[in-house]
């Protein structure tokens, strides 16, 4: 069962201003926007060179044709994404107001790279002669994955203050 609780007039205007410095400050206790931000640049970056050449090494692996195609299918497709993200994150890494539909791209784009390395690091028995690779491979995997929360969380607390500002102008109305 849902309650719909309607506030009127001055209440909502001093929950509006309570809330308000409320949101803003847990939004600025956990990272940087900006911070973020930039290791989201590094962390695409790092999967541009992470797997430059790796439809080479996926054609040398010891599996089924159609392993290595879906393989090298997934890689290109998450670096089309990456290739088409980068230019309008680095547009966004000089401002100071960040629309949450472009850092929910970015979110999407990151928690992306960290889901198709962690599928390419499980393949750490095809990686032949190089076992390291699978492990860098991880490790860029689980940075993705923990930026990715930070920057949901980010886009979470932005999305809240937006919604309290829509209430109080719907109410004003």
């Amino acid at each position: 069962m849902r309650f719909r609780v309607r506030f009127s007039g001055p209440l909502l205007l001093i929950l509006l201003f309570v809330t308000q410095p409320l949101a803003s400050a847990q939004a600025s206790s956990g990272e940087d926007l900006q911070t973020l931000l930039h290791d989201a640049a590094y962390v695409l970056n790092r999967y541009e060179e992470t797997t430059t050449g790796m439809d080479v090494e996926i054609d040398s692996w010891n599996v089924e044709a159609s392993v290595r195609e879906s393989s090298k299918e997934a890689i290109s497709a998450v670096t089309k994404n990456v290739d088409w993200e980068k230019p309008k994150l680095n547009a966004l890494l000089t401002e100071k107001d960040i629309p949450a539909a472009d850092l929910f791209d970015v979110y999407q784009e990151v928690t992306e790279v960290g889901g198709e390395l962690n599928d390419q690091s499980s393949n750490f028995a095809n990686w032949g002669n190089d076992p390291s690779k699978s492990v860098d491979i991880a490790r860029l995997a689980a940075r993705a994955n923990v930026l990715g929360a930070k920057i949901g969380v980010q886009l979470r607390h932005k999305l809240a203050e937006q919604e309290i500002r829509l209430n109080a102008c719907s109410a004003k109305r």
